[in-house]
């Protein structure tokens, strides 16, 4: 039947429903090279707000560092207590939606802005010129 049919949505449905009919026991046999992985901190505990809820990856940076620098013997400081201070700085380096991000956003809102005062300022322009070029043709000013 999978082979014979020609429309990809109907050979999906043909293999789902073959899933589905399957025993237990069979599924299993099915699910014994699959391996499962757990969702990340992130997606259960906002990072903004969390101390320690990092990024896999900003983790596996944090120890890469370590191991490769070792001691930290420049500051004395433990590698305890580097991991912290760096998910410290994490926490400080996260912002809310919607917050300004200081130059980049003034540059982004007041150039768009700018631009759009500029538009409208020389459109009115030409409008009100319009309309007193109108007016003074009839003589509306003067009686």
């Amino acid at each position: 039947n999978l082979l014979k049919s020609k429309d990809i949505n109907e050979a999906r449905s043909i293999m789902v429903q073959t899933w589905r009919d399957l025993s237990d026991d069979k599924r299993e046999q099915y699910n014994h090279g699959v391996v499962k992985f757990y969702s990340p901190v992130t997606e259960n505990y906002l990072s903004a707000s969390i101390l320690g809820a990092i990024t896999e990856r900003l983790d596996d940076l944090i120890r890469n560092y370590i191991t490769a620098h070792g001691k930290l013997d420049q500051t004395k400081m433990d590698t305890r207590t580097f991991e912290k201070m760096m998910h410290f700085k994490s926490l400080q380096s996260c912002i809310d939606p919607g917050e300004s991000i200081g130059i980049l956003a003034a540059q982004s809102i007041g150039e768009s802005s700018t631009q759009i005062t500029l538009n409208s300022k020389s459109c009115l322009n030409i409008s009100y010129t319009i309309i007193i070029r109108k007016y003074l043709n009839k003589s509306f000013f003067y009686p």
